[in-house]
């Protein structure tokens, strides 16, 4: 990565603006399948998985003609160092549909966004409006800002947001799977995404602590992950209501899994996107069924006292 490539370039974006569509869910709710859909369309410029290892030189790359020269560097690279994401059976390449929060946490503490990061976060989009060459809107995806949306609609009053919702069972027992895959091994594509993680693999004593939290002692780690989901869904219901109607639409993973298609007619239609040529994506949802987590299945009672509030709103 070159930090001052798009340095002497800056100013081709200034004026540039952009319609942000946030996709939100908490972690592995379906928020990686519903931004894959949905970029599929063709109706949005998306960040990918090339636009966040080349960030600093996006604007270069692409007015010297460098960029599919880059594309095809990365994607060879991915096929060679890792073929998935290591949590899913997701194929990698460097247009793979990625999440922002990775470019917020390389850039700042946080992944999440703030006042003190949002700007690395217009950067961003900017640079992928300003390169794509059209007027689409920018659809985004980023777990971390799902319990931020307030926070995101002062800073940005054009936003919509996509929430996407999931039985937290499912979710519980897909985040602790991911994550103990991701510190039982270090993750050459996860490396590459994001450097706290890193920094993990690179001092024993944190990387020792980490794998005791989630490996070792299993049960503290799903605590943790518990309240962090607990936070999340108490963030959405006290604030959904804050936002008007037209700024928001709520869908589940389950009726994507059931009717894609139909879903996505859905969410067209509340963006007022014209869908007439949509097509048809149900062929491409693979539902498997969910083994629960040992843990999930042992704490139900505790799981449900937790997040009653959100399985009361949505029935589960």
């Amino acid at each position: 990565m070159h930090p001052t490539c798009d340095a002497s370039h800056i100013d081709k974006i200034h004026s540039i603006s952009f319609i942000p569509i946030f996709i939100l869910g908490l972690h592995r709710s379906g928020t990686t399948i519903l931004y894959k859909l949905l970029s599929q369309t063709n109706n949005y410029n998306i960040v990918t998985a090339y636009h966040l290892i080349c960030f600093d030189q996006l604007l270069y790359n692409y007015l010297l003609s460098e960029e599919n020269n880059y594309k095809n560097k990365l994607s060879q690279e991915l096929q060679r160092y890792s073929k998935d994401r290591g949590i899913d059976r997701l194929k990698l390449d460097a247009d793979f549909p990625e999440e922002y929060g990775f470019l917020l946490g390389q850039k700042s503490s946080d992944m999440k966004i703030t006042k003190q990061n949002y700007q690395f976060f217009k950067e961003l989009c900017k640079k992928i409006q300003f390169i794509s060459n059209n007027n689409k809107p920018i659809l985004l995806k980023n777990p971390y800002d799902f319990g931020n949306f307030i926070k995101i609609i002062e800073l940005f009053p054009n936003a919509r947001f996509i929430f996407i919702h999931r039985h937290t069972y499912s979710t519980l027992s897909s985040t602790i799977k991911a994550v103990q895959q991701i510190f039982s091994k270090q993750n050459w594509y996860t490396s590459k995404l994001y450097r706290l993680y890193v920094k993990i693999f690179e001092n024993p004593l944190l990387l020792a602590s980490t794998q005791l939290l989630f490996l070792k002692a299993p049960f503290f780690g799903m605590l943790y992950l518990l309240f962090q989901m607990r936070q999340g869904t108490r963030y959405f219901l006290r604030n959904i209501n804050r936002l008007d109607s037209r700024q928001y639409i709520n869908v589940t993973y389950e009726e994507l899994c059931a009717d894609a298609d139909s879903t996505l007619q859905k969410i067209h239609s509340f963006l007022e996107i014209d869908a007439k040529n949509l097509g048809t994506y149900q062929s491409q949802i693979q539902v498997r069924k969910i083994r629960l987590h040992p843990l999930v299945s042992q704490f139900k009672s505790l799981i449900d006292f937790s997040l009653h509030d959100y399985f009361d709103f949505w029935g589960y």
